[in-house]
């Protein structure tokens, strides 16, 4: 399986969790509990690891979530996923496209679907703790998921996507087609969830500084010139951060702020997506 670290942008979000009045609970290999606890020193933490390639853990491991969290879930954070660099069509064997689309939007589908009844029971509008789970990835441990208490979520399912799903990148084919798949899931099941009162959208990031393009194989160096390049590639200037991300997450989780959004997929890519139509309005005119 991949190897390296476990992702910045997970251990991030715990962070922001954190100093948003957050009891944590994650769900995070043993050996990374300790880096859990320092930064949880009020927390509870437990610990649940399961591979999210493999479709006969997904109902087994939301069981265990459920009753690990009294039954009720407020906010799921789908965020587990990765791939390998450069895997067009003719350097990508069957097998491995299927297990692309198993981590990166089966996962989705099914942690959505057995936790459901979680998100269901949760309160809604309470200011009462609430239970965030947080599905993450650790490259060094297969694929491990994260759960959180909080306060004043509300039945919230937030989908991490890419910009993958809305551009062309040839040399991630398999990973940008589960991404894809990841949008339109996004707005079927807002549809499906809307009656329970159940919120769902999807973050679709552009470049974010984190271990990802290390753990789809490229060298620190090739890693650190990927991201020079890709400064210039954002209007803005610059790459994403892991703050980019978790703030966005934290607006949807909030009802306060994003009660009456659902199904919409959030393009977060400092103004690299109107490159492409901003180049063709310059050449009309030409």
């Amino acid at each position: 399986m991949y190897k390296g670290k476990l992702p910045k942008k997970g251990m991030f979000l715990s962070t922001k969790l954190k100093t948003n009045t957050v009891k944590a609970s994650s769900l995070v290999p043993k050996k990374k509990m300790d880096e859990i606890v320092k930064n949880f020193p009020e927390s509870k933490s437990s610990v649940v690891s399961a591979d999210l390639t493999d479709v006969n853990e997904y109902e087994k491991i939301c069981s265990k979530i459920l009753d690990r969290a009294n039954g009720s879930i407020d906010l799921l954070v789908n965020n587990a996923g990765g791939t390998k660099w450069n895997t067009k069509t003719q350097t990508t064997g069957v097998a491995e496209f299927e297990w692309n689309i198993r981590l990166n939007l089966t996962s989705c589908f099914a942690l959505t679907k057995f936790l459901m009844p979680g998100l269901e029971r949760a309160k809604g509008f309470s200011t009462n703790i609430c239970t965030y789970f947080f599905v993450c990835t650790d490259f060094k441990n297969d694929n491990t998921n994260f759960f959180f208490y909080s306060d004043g979520c509300a039945r919230s399912v937030v989908n991490m996507g890419s910009f993958g799903a809305v551009a062309t990148i040839p040399v991630l084919t398999p990973y940008s087609v589960a991404k894809a798949g990841v949008a339109h899931l996004t707005r079927l099941q807002a549809i499906e969830f809307a009656p329970k009162t159940v919120r769902i959208n999807c973050v679709q990031p552009a470049t974010v500084k984190t271990q990802f393009h290390r753990s789809a194989g490229l060298s620190e160096e090739e890693a650190r010139k990927y991201y020079e390049v890709s400064n210039q590639m954002h209007p803005i200037g610059r790459v994403g951060t892991c703050t980019d991300v978790a703030e966005v997450i934290l607006f949807l989780a909030d009802p306060n702020k994003s009660g009456w959004i659902t199904g919409q997929c959030i393009t977060l890519d400092g103004g690299r997506s109107l490159q492409a139509a901003f180049t063709n309005s310059q050449q009309s005119k030409m």
